[in-house]
């Protein structure tokens, strides 16, 4: 069986309000799904020794083999071999990037019943990639694939509900499709679950259990889910307040360029918040943040940050310019 990674398009979060409330929740629901990336090969019995060499190069990342290996499979029916084509297609791997062709691959496949051809076609026709944009055919193959276990798929369903597309919007039924991908070990969907869960919207609020979805989410490296993690470690909602595991999290987040993560991890060392107070540490992060917010979010960021920098001695500026160095040759590994 296949394995697919997949990344995921979201509705942009909610903005922070002033340096004051900066420890708000981060919120991020999504709207659009996710289109596969970088698939992997499917390890499937060969017909004979190019085919078996096709799946070979699609494995060690040489596509453009791939591609003319596996094409004269897939024209023969082979199911494996037309996802993978279609997965060639649908990203530019290896070959020039062709929605269309891959729309066609994949519904070969899917027609034959394939559950991961079935959740990409999904995909295709809510976005109008290749096809002409049709949500009731993205419902179709997304409940299809859905019926087989596809965490993607239930995914989807969940942020169409959630946004009303193409049906009109139910939050209850957003959050059950959720809670299904979520227990599949989706991250996207834990991550929403839980915000679900500590609104009440869809599902009873519930504090503990929102925080048992963000760490699952945070566990699997989700950014928004170790900030928003974070964040109820500071407040103690839901949780034990914890000053040491709030700083934690919100630092994983901020080091995958996370912008709303940084100006917390800002706002941490500015306060004291699990960590020693340092002028040096949080003028490095808010500098950050206002490079990567934008609109309101980065003028309060360019606010706070030169704010700050005048209140600092020159030495805590001369330790901020080491730091900043550092920080940027790791690409912000090594900053605190």
């Amino acid at each position: 069986m296949v394995s697919f990674h997949h990344r995921d398009f979201k509705r942009c979060a909610r903005g922070l309000t002033a340096y004051a409330a900066v420890l708000a929740l981060v919120l991020a629901f999504p709207t659009s799904s996710s289109f596969a990336a970088n698939a992997a090969a499917v390890p499937a019995p060969a017909a004979n020794a190019s085919a078996g060499d096709g799946f070979a190069a699609y494995r060690r990342g040489e596509y453009a083999a791939a591609a003319r290996l596996l094409r004269p499979l897939a024209e023969q029916g082979d199911v494996s071999a037309q996802l993978n084509l279609a997965e060639l297609h649908n990203n530019g791997l290896g070959i020039p990037q062709n929605r269309a062709e891959a729309a066609k691959w994949y519904g070969l496949a899917a027609a034959k019943g394939n559950e991961y051809a079935q959740a990409e076609l999904g995909i295709l026709y809510e976005n109008g990639f290749g096809v002409p944009r049709d949500y009731a055919k993205a419902m179709q193959f997304y409940r299809q694939a859905a019926a087989k276990n596809v965490a993607l798929a239930e995914l989807n369903l969940g942020a169409m509900f959630d946004a009303g597309k193409g049906v009109a919007p139910n939050l209850t039924e957003a959050a059950a499709w959720y809670r299904k991908a979520a227990d599949h070990g989706n991250a996207v969907a834990q991550l929403n679950l839980a915000l679900m869960l500590h609104q009440g919207q869809g599902v009873p609020k519930n504090a503990r259990e929102a925080v048992r979805r963000f760490l699952q989410s945070a566990d699997q490296g989700n950014p928004d889910a170790q900030l928003n993690l974070g964040i109820l470690y500071s407040t103690g909602d839901g949780v034990a307040k914890d000053p040491k595991e709030a700083i934690r999290w919100v630092r994983m987040s901020a080091k995958q360029m996370h912008a709303k993560a940084q100006f917390n991890l800002g706002a941490f060392h500015l306060e004291g918040i699990g960590t020693p107070v340092s002028y040096p540490k949080a003028l490095i992060w808010f500098s950050a943040a206002s490079v990567a917010l934008t609109g309101d979010d980065a003028k309060t960021a360019i606010q706070v940050r030169d704010s700050l920098s005048t209140r600092m001695t020159r030495e805590q500026i001369v330790e901020a310019q080491r730091i900043a160095k550092e920080c940027q040759a790791s690409r912000y590994l090594n900053c605190d």
